[in-house]
């Protein structure tokens, strides 16, 4: 009987022991996803503080972006006798820059 007693108090302290070694292992964790936490809703802040109006800067960014493609496009037209001179005047330097390379014969 005395030996009974003994293996069922031996068997209490072992488990004792791992459940003790197991709330300590979850108290460590416990502690360590606070400390994540507190982290992560920091830096939410400051993402919130920093990026807090961006919807809304995009947005103005499209429309703006879109107007300036429509009035490029109604300026098209008006920059091509431009376009045409820059052309022959390019051609022309081109053509002096040949013929002053071949000795202006």
């Amino acid at each position: 009987m005395a030996a009974a007693v003994w293996i069922v108090l031996a068997i209490n302290g072992a488990l004792s022991i791992v459940l003790w070694a197991i709330a300590l292992i979850l108290w460590r964790l416990r502690t360590t996803l606070a400390q994540v936490t507190a982290s992560l809703e920091a830096a939410e802040r400051g993402t919130h503080g920093v990026l807090g109006n961006a919807p809304e800067a995009i947005a103005i960014g499209q429309t703006s972006i879109a107007q300036l493609r429509r009035s490029l496009q109604e300026l098209g037209p008006s920059f091509e006798p431009l376009r045409r001179w820059l052309n022959i005047a390019s051609l022309a330097l081109s053509l002096w820059q040949w013929r002053s390379r071949r000795g202006g014969r």
